[in-house]
């Protein structure tokens, strides 16, 4: 019936997603066009939802992305450049990923903010000590640039979008994924704990667990 729609399904646009090579097979035998992804490197809608190797090939993306970002922004006026670095090319070209993810563990982050400071010196044309570099990272309502760091924004950022999806997840899962799942996620009670550690208090209460900028606020 659906081609009589004109709907017909394209397999080579399908992916199936498992490490068993006998349902990869079975599911060929039918669509052999079909692409076969492994959990290691699965992504949904642009996010990883592998292991650690997914957020890494994806973080690298971007890190590659603002690296030919910054040599371009050399080309433009300086206040032009400030302004897209701050609102286009650093952190909101990475958000999406930072809430998708726990991406707050990987060493990539540093090398992002490693490039966002050579970045900002060079639009700038000035030299940044530690201690101007830390204050201009900070938000504009604490006296910074708002040229955020992707190591502080990271582990908040992921937080608050799991906390934010919480009702929805218990809506989508059946009772027996629930508490493994959401805010029982060990992965969530995982970054809950490393937040704990970093701001020596106890984690961020409904429904202010849904703000990022309540999570930010104490680091």
């Amino acid at each position: 019936r659906s081609r009589k729609l004109g709907l017909v399904v394209n397999t080579a646009k399908c992916e199936i997603l498992t490490n068993d090579e006998e349902i990869a097979d079975r599911f060929r035998s039918v669509a052999p066009d079909i692409k076969h992804v492994r959990k290691s490197t699965a992504m949904l809608l642009g996010a990883p939802i592998g292991d650690e190797q997914s957020v890494n090939d994806v973080l690298a993306v971007k890190l590659q992305d603002l690296r030919r970002l910054a040599q371009r922004l050399k080309l433009l006026d300086t206040h032009d450049a400030l302004f897209l670095l701050k609102n286009c090319f650093s952190i909101p070209k990475l958000m999406y990923t930072l809430r998708s993810a726990p991406c707050y563990t990987h060493q990539l982050l540093s090398e992002y903010d490693d490039v966002l400071r050579s970045t900002l010196e060079s639009v700038l044309n000035t030299s940044m000590s530690e201690d101007v570099w830390n204050q201009a990272t900070l938000p504009v309502a604490n006296g910074g640039l708002g040229i955020r760091k992707a190591t502080q924004v990271a582990l908040p950022a992921f937080l608050a979008l799991v906390a934010g999806s919480q009702p929805l997840i218990l809506e989508l899962l059946p009772r027996r994924l629930q508490d493994v799942s959401g805010t029982s996620d060990p992965v969530f009670t995982v970054a809950v704990s490393e937040w704990e550690t970093r701001v020596h208090s106890a984690p961020v209460e409904p429904p202010f667990a849904t703000k990022q900028k309540d999570w930010d606020k104490a680091l």
